[in-house]
């Protein structure tokens, strides 16, 4: 006997399995309507779905089936206008996320580039870079869609993000930031804000 436990019989990892198959109900993939931007299809895989509020929930799942939420990601395009994505965007986070679609994308051999977005102190940063690659998407007249992975629902972000005192203490100030992403969903065009200094 060497102290080690003894490894789970085959019929105890099919029950797993099939158990942790059973948890995995798709997200909504929702639609955002850009209606200045004919050709170009915006999605938001929302993981804030899960029982846990959280793409985490996914991610914990998956790691026990050595499975890559990529997959489903990808599957919820299916009957689209533009079923494989030009463009995946997520936020940097833990990592989690992006090592998932990135190790997906390339074991698989799809097209479609990742960007990994996510400065300091910003939840919304991959709207941003999500609209920005629309945008580059129509100036090289490609059509195609862009897919935002929304891992996190607000809730975990409301003492923070979503908090008027900390944005203020943090010397953060989103409004223009919105009104640009706004401006751009009506009209399609595309401006970086004007940085202070």
């Amino acid at each position: 006997m060497t102290g080690h436990p003894a490894p789970p019989s085959a019929t105890w990892a099919a029950r797993a399995s099939a158990r942790l198959a059973a948890d995995a109900a798709p997200t909504p993939l929702r639609p955002l309507r850009l209606p200045a931007l004919p050709g170009i299809d915006l999605h938001v895989k929302d993981e804030s779905a899960h029982p846990t509020g959280s793409v985490k929930h996914r991610l914990l799942r998956e790691l026990f089936r050595a499975a890559v939420e990529a997959a489903e990601v990808l599957a919820g395009l299916r009957g689209t206008r533009h079923p494989v994505p030009a463009w995946l965007v997520t936020g940097a986070g833990t990592g989690a996320t992006a090592a998932s679609l990135g190790h997906h994308l390339r074991r698989h051999r799809l097209p479609p580039r990742l960007a990994v977005a996510d400065p300091e102190h910003s939840a919304s940063f991959p709207a941003w870079a999500s609209g920005c690659l629309a945008a580059r998407l129509r100036s090289e007249g490609a059509g195609g869609s862009v897919v935002l992975v929304a891992g996190d629902g607000a809730e975990p972000y409301r003492a923070t993000h979503l908090d008027a005192d900390w944005l203020a203490a943090t010397g953060l100030d989103p409004p223009p930031y919105e009104a640009l992403l706004e401006r751009f969903a009506r009209t399609g065009a595309w401006a970086w804000p004007q940085l202070p200094g």
